[in-house]
């Protein structure tokens, strides 16, 4: 069983495809904090209900505009195209919703599916009892019948993967993700 964390790719650079996260706050209703809609993907917030189309931003690199790129932890951010040849693949996982980016209409998917984590391979750095971060992330074999998740170990700060979803975006020839096997990135 092999499961990817997902990445923006790193060689070459692509321009950063993001969402503004203080517009979001102004279309979210007022029962939800700022912390629920700035950290949608840790609170495991669902937009769809309330959700208005915001406009987005490429900030250019010179690879030029992925097809995907992560977004706000978990979340990912679609071309028009990544939309409609992911959208199927996608939508039991979570929510998918439109962005506007410099007049096209791109997508956001609000990954809302957790898998479980295989606690006996995971392990925590500790300040005596008090955990401060995984230095090891391990999920249970049915995490690798998902298409794609997050951690709740991990606080949702990462969308993850079964080798399926990573097979389906490289044989759409989908650029602007890395499939990194390790699981925590140690800086």
């Amino acid at each position: 069983m092999t499961i990817y964390a997902v990445r923006n790719a790193r060689d070459p650079y692509y321009s950063e495809l993001g969402l503004d996260l203080l517009d979001l706050l102004h279309i979210a209703p007022e029962d939800l904090s700022t912390q629920q809609v700035i950290n949608f993907a840790q609170h495991n917030t669902a937009m769809a209900e309330w959700w208005k189309l915001p406009k987005g931003r490429i900030s250019p690199q010179e690879a030029g505009t992925p097809d995907i790129s992560v977004f706000g932890g978990s979340g990912l951010i679609l071309s028009p195209s990544a939309h409609r040849l992911l959208t199927d693949s996608l939508s039991p996982y979570g929510e998918l919703l439109p962005v506007l980016i410099e007049g096209e209409k791109y997508c956001l998917f609000n990954c809302l599916t957790f898998a479980k984590e295989d606690e006996s391979n995971t392990e925590f750095e500790y300040d005596g009892d008090q955990p401060l971060w995984l230095n090891h992330l391990a999920f249970k074999p049915e995490a690798s019948e998902k298409f794609i998740f997050k951690s709740k170990m991990q606080k949702g700060l990462t969308p993850f993967c079964s080798k399926r979803f990573k097979d389906v975006v490289e044989s759409f020839e989908l650029k602007g993700l890395w499939f990194d096997e390790k699981l925590i990135e140690v800086f």
